[in-house]
């Protein structure tokens, strides 16, 4: 907005001549004397006097105690006032009577307070004009001269304050200090950009989804029933997702929904075998009693019963039994054939979008592809993997191609970016982050990019009317969405999908992102998510996952929190002994924490779990422990940590992430009812201490991985029972208790018997678990990754079972000597047969 400072001094004087102060001039230069403009105003008693402007175009921070620009702030407004203003008018001499600080960037409150302070104590009068205020001035009397709106970049600004305060808990969290006015600075200062990448790996169709839907010949039995059952209903969860695809619609040739003919063909299958069924149980049943008959006039006689030894008794058939012929019904056949077409026309749909990813990935630069086909093909299958499990298979032996982005990709990405991570890799950083860079280019006048942040945990309860109301409340922000006369991109960061856990929130969030962005052609929106979350309504979203930091990264980073090349050294020098640690330093946030850690220990933790046992021991009161600081609390740290350890506890089970009040004291009623009646003094150490933060109606862990790993904790209690129904969701496809679980099995020193315990609670849970998604692998696939997070905590741990598959042969053996039976699918309604046949 301002080219340098003179710049700036001549928009201010321009400003203040339209305010109407009289006489008003620049007199920055040699013989300023502190001034660098002076004008004249009326005064109370509408005397007329000499003011003047301190002109900074930097942001003031620090004290005037330190050496920074709050100290050359007071040093030139004591020199403004000792020395007095000559009037070139007139040749007189006269006393400054006031002295306005002028900056377009908020000032922190510590350095306004510290001059402010100071001067005071003088008796001069000082006024900081910085920032938000600043702008309000020029939009209410220059307004021609903003770019946007008068009250929008006042709320813009004012957002970006508060957003920006709140980002940075976390790191006041980790530096153990509380000056919240300075930490938008010390944000960018530790702050290191991230890269982000995309793998895209050939693909190619399930062979499920081309088997024939049809009978086999000869004699037919339940399980070829359900064999041809299982196959429709993955036939209908791929349309189900397709057609919930923006843009794609299903549709046979002969007419309908293709879902009513898969769902319509396997009633009429089902209709088909049961008839078939109970002709021929009704067959088995007169056997039966033929057989009954003659064994009873066959005992009838004394002399056979000593002759023969007893024969069995023959048992009753059952549908699991029972083989027979299977004559399908002119209904049948008619949906068997439109059920083979609506396969036909999902094979072509897939594989034509498996053939696109095997185009020549040389031809385009990473960023063109984002805006191919190709590369919304390959994120669609992406998608559908996760969505369909054994619907598509990925080549996992080779990459065909690998995109790679800078933290400045945005300028030119799609309108539509999903950016990806587990836990702890910096998303939330990095829409601040870019926030707070786009906010400052607009200010110095380079850049054109206003944006918006909105964190999406505050929709997990709540859901918003529409797009305005979740994304743009303030009204003048609204305004200026809908005007066409500015050419700035308004990008939109929308944070935390995964912290909605419904479904249909995430997919009503997105779908109000869409038609936004439909509405508004210079708007950009940026989602950011776990892994895990998946859906159709992400088909036309660009997906990218982010990077973890690389061995540069890693030491800019530590380099940024040690403030040294040779601490820096002596650290990694520590990290070469502990092989558990390297890995983690890939992830922002514990590479933050270990740097943390050691900055206050000089020594590393061993393992994850421990660096965060140690890190919330620290944030409790154990830094101040070690420091020999004693701020007067009246809580110990077991205390504070037990209530910490039940909220989090609660928090979790209830699957959201802001507590309030009510909610905390109730923490604390379960836990230790004794500190209600002190709830507000506990809440006011905890915040203190940094591991929770105030949102306004209640509070919320700084960041989801401490609330995850205390839940943890509240779930090891001697009966067990808390843990396990967190533990089956999580076997059975819910990624909300994922880290909870990982920090929970890595907290006991016996990675064998936990291992063990592990397997035996696999092997329960497959027995009420669905039977397609034992066979398939999916359970195999979660405990394999519990095991690897034990292998990762334990180096030196040697496991006892074989690396994958452990679950899924003891099904296939099951099935096999059929000791299970699903009682739930049988089909013969009516017939009184042996379940034990």
């Amino acid at each position: 907005m301002f080219k340098d400072e003179a710049d700036l001094r001549q928009c201010l004087r321009k400003l203040l001549t339209k305010m109407g102060r009289e006489e008003v001039r620049i007199t920055h230069g040699t013989l300023e004397k502190g001034k660098d403009i002076v004008f004249y105003a009326r005064g109370g008693m509408n005397e007329r006097a000499p003011y003047a402007c301190v002109v900074k175009k930097d942001r003031i921070t620090g004290s005037v105690s330190a050496r920074t620009s709050a100290k050359a702030v007071l040093q030139q407004a004591e020199q403004a006032f000792d020395e007095p203003y000559t009037n070139p008018s007139n040749g007189q001499r006269e006393q400054i009577k006031g002295v306005y600080i002028i900056s377009p960037y908020d000032t922190p409150v510590s350095a306004s307070e510290s001059v402010g302070d100071r001067l005071a104590r003088q008796g001069r009068t000082i006024e900081f004009v910085c920032g938000t205020r600043l702008m309000e001035l020029f939009a209410e009397h220059w307004k021609d001269f903003l770019l946007f709106d008068s009250g929008v970049l006042a709320s813009y600004l004012s957002a970006m304050r508060a957003g920006l305060s709140k980002d940075t808990a976390l790191i006041d969290v980790i530096l153990g200090r509380n000056l919240p006015a300075e930490l938008p600075g010390s944000f960018q200062q530790m702050y290191v950009p991230q890269s982000f990448s995309a793998e895209v790996r050939c693909c190619s169709l399930d062979d499920t989804l081309r088997q024939d839907l049809s009978l086999p010949s000869g004699l037919i039995r339940l399980a070829d029933i359900r064999a041809i059952e299982q196959r429709v209903r993955k036939l209908l969860r791929v349309v189900d997702y397709l057609e919930a695809c923006p843009g794609i619609a299903l549709r046979t040739e002969t007419g309908g929904s293709t879902k009513v003919a898969l769902a319509s063909y396997i009633d009429a299958l089902h209709h088909d075998w049961s008839t078939a069924c109970k002709a021929a149980a009704a067959a088995a049943l007169k056997d039966f009693e033929t057989l009954t008959a003659e064994d009873r006039k066959r005992s009838a006689s004394a002399e056979n019963r000593r002759r023969e030894p007893p024969r069995a008794a023959p048992k009753l058939p059952t549908e699991r039994t029972i083989a027979t012929t299977v004559e399908l019904s002119l209904a049948a056949k008619s949906w068997l054939s439109r059920a083979e077409e609506v396969k036909a026309l999902i094979v072509q749909a897939l594989e034509e979008d498996c053939l696109r990813i095997r185009t020549d990935w040389r031809a385009k630069s990473d960023l063109e592809w984002l805006f191919s086909s190709e590369f919304r093909a390959h994120c669609r299958l992406l998608d559908l993997e996760d969505t369909v499990p054994d619907s598509v298979r990925r080549d996992q032996t080779a990459v065909k191609h690998r995109l790679s982005f800078g933290a400045d990709f945005l300028d030119g990405a799609p309108r539509l970016v999903l950016l990806t991570g587990p836990a702890g890799f910096g998303k939330t950083s990095f829409c601040r982050w870019q926030s707070l860079a786009c906010a400052e280019s607009m200010l110095d006048g380079t850049g054109r990019v206003l944006p918006v942040y909105v964190p999406l945990s505050r929709f997990a309860y709540g859901a918003p009317a529409n797009a305005d109301e979740a994304f743009f409340q303030a009204p003048e922000l609204r305004q200026l969405l809908h005007s066409s006369k500015h050419d700035t991109t308004i990008r939109l960061y929308l944070d935390g999908l995964d912290e909605m856990p419904d479904h249909g929130r995430q997919q009503q969030i997105v779908n109000f992102a869409r038609t936004a962005v439909d509405r508004l052609p210079n708007l950009q929106v940026i989602f950011t998510a776990r892994d895990h979350v998946v859906g159709p309504w992400l088909n036309d979203v660009v997906r990218l996952s982010v990077n973890e930091l690389d061995s540069s990264q890693q030491r800019s980073l530590v380099c940024k929190w040690l403030e040294s090349g040779e601490a820096t050294d002596r650290f990694f020098e520590q990290l070469s002994h502990y092989p558990t640690l390297q890995p983690l330093m890939g992830i922002p946030l514990l590479a933050m924490l270990i740097g943390a850690v050691y900055k206050r220990q000089q020594c590393l933790p061993e393992t994850r779990t421990r660096l965060y046992t140690l890190f919330v021991e620290l944030r409790c009161g154990g830094w101040d422990a070690i420091k020999g600081v004693h701020r007067g609390g009246k809580f110990g740290q077991h205390d504070k940590r037990t209530v910490l350890v039940r909220l989090a506890g609660m928090n979790h089970l209830a699957r959201r992430r802001d507590a309030a009040f009510d909610q905390f004291r109730g923490a604390i009623r379960c836990s230790l009812a004794g500190l209600e009646e002190f709830w507000d003094e506990l809440l006011d150490e905890l915040i203190q201490d940094g591991l929770v933060v105030s949102t306004g109606g209640g509070i919320r862990f700084s960041h989801l991985s401490f609330q995850e790993f205390l839940a943890s904790e509240h779930l090891n209690e001697p009966t067990g029972e808390r843990l396990k129904v967190p533990l089956k969701e999580f076997l059975q496809g819910d990624d909300w208790w994922r880290e909870v679980i990982a920090f929970y099995i890595t907290r006991f020193g016996t990675p064998s018997d936990t291992e063990g315990w592990l397997v035996r609670r696999a092997r329960e849970v497959s027995k009420t678990s669905n039977a397609l998604w034992v066979h398939r692998g999916a359970l195999d696939e979660r405990i394999g990754w519990l095991r690897s997070c034990l292998r990762e905590a334990f180096p030196t741990f040697r496991s006892q079972y074989p690396e994958d598959g452990i679950i899924e042969q003891i099904a296939l053996h099951r099935s096999k000597t059929g000791t299970h039976i699903s009682r739930s699918r049988r089909r013969l309604s009516g017939l009184n047969l042996n379940e034990d046949g």
